[in-house]
């Protein structure tokens, strides 16, 4: 029987992208400022293992229109990520040592209750600079991608609803035909 931590986390397969590969595609990027065809089937299959989560797979069913713009907000935002330079490579020699903040001075673990936590000799335990997570930090972008296309497609759902609202209730004070929320009312046309 296998041992839990050799069964934990996402296993290879259609979606998935190995993340020292992202890595180094990034770190050729930024040496050459080339986005390498390679690089971009692997933001291809970060953003399709997202479209393929149950909370989103609906939306890319056919006869949806979002799924298009949901898919393409999240390519924009991870290569406008990549360009603009937020999505930093942290150099081999600085994984594993104390974190800094702005003034030069180590940043120390928290607790959940904000305390900081202390090692066996009473020191206080610094916080260590973890790996780089490329792969993490696409998959949370197009993630986000998608969430702000949703809201904003919500948003523009709410303001048609009240504007056809709005225009129903003039109906109904012009012509006098009651207007009962969820009824098609029929043109002169469509008689």
């Amino acid at each position: 029987m296998k041992n839990s931590k050799e069964t934990r986390g996402r296993k290879p397969g259609k979606y998935y992208v190995d993340n020292e590969d992202l890595v180094n595609e990034l770190k050729i990027y930024n040496e050459t400022g080339v986005f390498t065809e390679q690089f971009g089937t692997y933001i291809k299959r970060i953003v399709d293992g997202v479209r393929h989560m149950p909370n989103y797979i609906n939306y890319f069913k056919e006869g949806n229109p979002w799924g298009n713009e949901m898919y393409s907000d999240a390519i924009f935002r991870i290569s406008k990520s990549v360009i603009d330079g937020s999505c930093k490579i942290i150099p081999e020699e600085l994984i594993g040592q104390p974190q800094l903040d702005e003034t030069g001075q180590i940043i120390y673990e928290l607790d959940e209750d904000g305390e900081y936590i202390y090692d066996d000799n009473g020191d206080k335990v610094p916080m260590l600079v973890k790996q780089n997570n490329v792969f993490g930090y696409f998959t949370r972008t197009a993630w986000n991608a998608f969430n702000g296309r949703l809201k904003k497609e919500k948003k523009d759902n709410e303001k048609l609803e009240e504007h056809r609202n709005k225009i129903f209730i003039d109906y109904e004070i012009e012509y006098g035909v009651p207007y009962q929320e969820g009824n098609d009312y029929k043109t002169d046309n469509d008689w």
